[in-house]
């Protein structure tokens, strides 16, 4: 990742963080590095209380595997990913 991809330094909103994880995280969806793009989705969540609650679901760790086994791409992962409700 380039330097300008590190975490802002302000985040205000829960939702704008989720918004951040996401972006960061499709950059390896996009390459087809499916594995990569849920482990940085999972380790940017959590550097956020209003986000940190989202790798320890189980439907997350559910739906990761399920997607990785299934060879689901970028959409599918984009489309759990967004879907969260954060608060903060």
């Amino acid at each position: 990742m380039a330097d300008d991809d590190r975490m802002p330094q302000v985040v205000s909103t829960a939702q704008e963080h989720l918004a951040w994880c996401v972006e960061r995280a499709m950059v390896y969806a996009e390459m087809g590095d499916m594995s990569q793009a849920w482990a940085s989705f999972g380790s940017d969540c959590r550097k956020h209380e209003g986000t940190a609650h989202i790798p320890f679901h189980l439907l997350y760790g559910m739906e990761m595997v399920r997607q990785i086994q299934s060879g689901a791409g970028a959409e599918a992962f984009k489309d759990f990913v967004s879907g969260w409700s954060v608060t903060g």
